[in-house]
């Protein structure tokens, strides 16, 4: 079942979120949660794996996507 973010939060205004890839994983997921009111988890893709970022969010988007294509490389 596909839902929306706004029938998730019936009382969500547009926004806009800053996705800036030097910003450290952790502040987007919290700008995320603080604006949309919704809690998320940024994933990384590792080869054939999604690894959940928690152990790396000090990284920034760039790092994390950096890392993703290099497991695909290597």
């Amino acid at each position: 079942m596909t839902e929306t973010i706004n029938s998730i939060n019936s009382e969500l205004e547009v926004c806009e979120l800053d996705l800036n890839r030097l910003k450290p994983v952790s502040e987007i997921e919290e700008e995320f949660e603080s604006v949309v009111g919704i809690p998320v988890q940024i994933f990384r893709k590792s080869k054939d794996l999604w690894l959940q970022t928690i152990p790396t969010d000090h990284w920034t988007l760039a790092v994390q996507n950096r890392k993703g294509i290099n497991s695909i490389l290597k």
